[in-house]
């Protein structure tokens, strides 16, 4: 099964060396993180931060080179460049849904067993007491 976050890290590795902006032997590590808000997309990668001294660019600059330059993959939603160079990603709803039915029909979750052999306190309280 795909591992979203390292995909999209290997996406904007093949942006930077797309756009020119960095050569396939010096690609930096990419860092790719769950975005805070849900304004600013699924997923967002601080490269543009982390390269525009290096590359003396404008943070801005760089973020949407990599942004224009990313393979466009099925998973792959609208990409924003936010300031202060921030890449927003922004994930493909109906990838994700079509993911959730592989989970169902490939069976991914019937060998969990995260609380076995534990017993749970359910408790039921009525709103109006009888």
């Amino acid at each position: 099964m795909l591992n979203l976050k390292e995909a999209l890290a290997a996406d904007i590795a093949d942006g930077l060396v797309a756009a020119k902006l960095v050569d396939q032997k010096d690609l930096p590590t990419v860092v790719v993180d769950r975005a805070e808000k849900p304004e600013h997309g699924d997923y967002a990668s601080p490269i543009a931060l982390a390269l525009a001294k290096q590359l003396k660019q404008q943070p801005m600059d760089v973020v949407e080179k990599v942004a224009a330059a990313m393979p466009k993959k099925e998973y792959l939603g609208k990409l924003e460049a936010a300031e202060p160079g921030f890449l927003n990603i922004f994930i493909r709803p109906e990838w994700l849904r079509a993911r959730l039915d592989d989970v169902i029909e490939n069976q991914l979750c019937q060998d969990i067993s995260l609380g076995e052999g534990q017993s749970a306190n359910l408790e039921y309280i009525s709103a109006n007491p009888t």
